[in-house]
């Protein structure tokens, strides 16, 4: 038995990484309609990140979802943080919160599914949705 971590013998994604897979995921499965775009940026305090947006090409808008901040040099742990969506705080629970911290990229993972996947989000894709709908039939 190792005295380290399982996840050293694997391929550890950095947190950009993670959310442009996730971006590209919700192009394909909106057909294009949207896109899910991680944008770099600086945070108040000088640390790195990436605001992840959800564009509409079609009406020419664009969302700021959230933002992931990190260490430059250490990327975990992620620190997310949003206004308009929301993260559970462990597991299953329905105790939300504003900003929350991934100490791994399962974790980061898990989160960004369990948020994408609210019903504010998906109140957020269905507006987009039905005004892009709206839109091409005027």
């Amino acid at each position: 038995m190792s005295i380290w971590p399982e996840f050293i013998k694997e391929k550890v994604q950095h947190p950009e990484l993670i959310l442009k897979e996730y971006g590209d995921a919700l192009e394909k499965e909106s057909s294009g309609r949207l896109k899910g775009v991680a944008r770099r940026d600086l945070s108040n305090d000088g640390s790195f990140g990436s605001v992840f947006e959800i564009i509409a090409p079609k009406i020419e808008y664009t969302h700021g979802l959230l933002f992931a901040e990190w260490d430059e040099n250490l990327p975990y742990p992620v620190t997310l943080s949003a206004d308009s969506c929301i993260f559970p705080r462990s597991g299953n629970s329905f105790d939300f919160v504003s900003r929350i911290e991934c100490s791994s990229p399962e974790d980061l993972k898990s989160l960004l599914k369990a948020s994408f996947r609210s019903e504010e989000v998906g109140s957020i894709l269905a507006s987009l949705l039905a005004r892009i709908n709206l839109a091409t039939h005027e």
